[in-house]
């Protein structure tokens, strides 16, 4: 049974890397700060692939904490970021639909934020969208080494182009891109990296969703040939557990790929 290692597993995505991997046989384990099972389940719609996954604790800045973890894995997943940086995902998680419009362009044109000197590690994006990620292969090849093995890396990237996305958000993404792909022995490390556009969870509810309700602004963008079609966050997942299997799969894989049915 293989091993996978995701990182962020109780996240938008991770959680359904999560459960496809359940799903596919997978052996799963998921590094969040917390270490916490987190309450997916609900009465109306439970989901048992939760108690499938070994939910951990561990410290992305700290590779001592989550290193003995990734002894023995096929497959590590970095499906960790954010959008905007300091308190910007919060106002947006927390906004109104009727007010996102003016809550995203908001974030969009406001220069970099200022990290606050009190914190650790702020939260900004070199640090959460490329220094977290690249430690992150950097350790995965340590070990990949020390067992003579090869094992995947997958991150989570983003595609560009889209005039909803702050370009800061796009060159994080892009560095950590860079380091993955370049500075990773191939004989130890099989990078992948996925450029999804937007996404949104199918199995959420719609009314007060207020992804879903971006999702129908960025459709409409789609249809005009702007920015990519909106996906689920199943399809990602689905595109990237099958690819794992794979040997010959690695390198980037764009939006219009991960839109494409999946072979089973």
């Amino acid at each position: 049974m293989s091993k996978i290692v995701v990182f962020g597993g109780n996240g938008l995505l991770g959680k359904r890397i999560c459960q496809e991997s359940v799903n596919r046989g997978l052996k799963v384990y998921s590094i969040t700060r917390s270490g916490k099972t987190p309450t997916f389940n609900s009465p109306a719609k439970p989901n048992e692939w939760v108690d499938k996954v070994n939910w951990l604790k561990g410290d992305l800045f700290d590779p001592h904490s989550y290193k003995s973890v990734l002894m023995g894995a096929d497959h590590v997943v970095h499906s960790v970021g954010i959008l905007f940086e300091g308190a910007g995902y919060k106002k947006l998680a927390n906004a109104p639909i009727t007010s996102l419009p003016g809550v995203i362009w908001d974030e969009v044109c406001k220069g970099p934020e200022q990290p606050n000197p009190f914190e650790t590690e702020p939260l900004t994006y070199h640090n959460v969208n490329t220094r977290a990620a690249t430690l992150l292969c950097d350790t995965v090849s340590e070990v990949a080494k020390h067992t003579k093995s090869t094992i995947s890396f997958s991150y989570i990237s983003a595609h560009n182009g889209s005039p909803l996305i702050p370009q800061g958000y796009i060159d994080s993404k892009r560095a950590a891109e860079h380091h993955i792909l370049h500075h990773s022995d191939p004989e130890y490390v099989r990078p992948l990296i996925l450029r999804p556009g937007f996404m949104y969870d199918q199995e959420e509810g719609l009314l007060d969703n207020p992804r879903y309700a971006i999702s129908n602004v960025v459709g409409l963008g789609n249809c005009f040939g702007m920015i990519p079609a909106p996906l689920t966050t199943q399809q990602v997942a689905a595109q990237l557990v099958s690819r794992l299997g794979d040997p010959q799969a690695c390198g980037v894989v764009s939006a219009d790929e991960l839109a494409k049915p999946v072979l089973v």
